[in-house]
């Protein structure tokens, strides 16, 4: 055997194992990917249990959300802890929302999240006073989900 069939033979195994490598990076960078999409997913649900789960254990704040879902008026320290609340949640669905959108998944259903929340009028009016502690872009979502009702 010739150096020249010999040297061809090695480019061709170095050609293989170039693709071999090519094909286990690709394969790593889509695990890492489902990975991020999975801590992701875990993240925004833990946010949202928190929220859930401070409504839950302080009855103060459960009193006012009553308060608030009854229409009745809100002593200002129950305001202040509404509008927390109400901040938390919202920045909740932005996240939920920026994460679906960036992966190419239908909205709708945080737009349906976002409706429910906003059926109380007293979220309703929050929203109003407090939109400016979310982005324009989810403000402009929120604008044309409630347009679409």
């Amino acid at each position: 055997m010739s150096w020249e069939a010999l040297g061809s033979i090695a480019e061709m195994l170095g050609a293989i194992a170039v693709l071999i490598t090519l094909f286990y990076i690709a394969k790593q960078v889509s695990e890492t990917k489902s990975a991020l999409e999975r801590q992701s997913i875990y993240d925004i649900n833990f946010a949202f249990n928190q929220i859930h789960i401070q409504a839950a254990g302080s009855p103060e704040l459960a009193l006012g959300l009553s308060k608030m879902e009854e229409g009745q008026a809100l002593t200002p320290q129950e305001r202040v802890q509404i509008r927390s609340y109400v901040i938390a949640q919202f920045n909740a669905f932005e996240t939920t929302w920026m994460h679906m959108a960036s992966q190419n998944h239908q909205v709708e259903e945080v737009a349906e999240m976002i409706l429910w929340f906003l059926g109380n009028p007293g979220v309703s009016d929050m929203w109003e006073e407090l939109k400016g502690a979310t982005s324009l872009q989810f403000q402009e979502f929120v604008s044309s989900a409630r347009d679409g009702i």
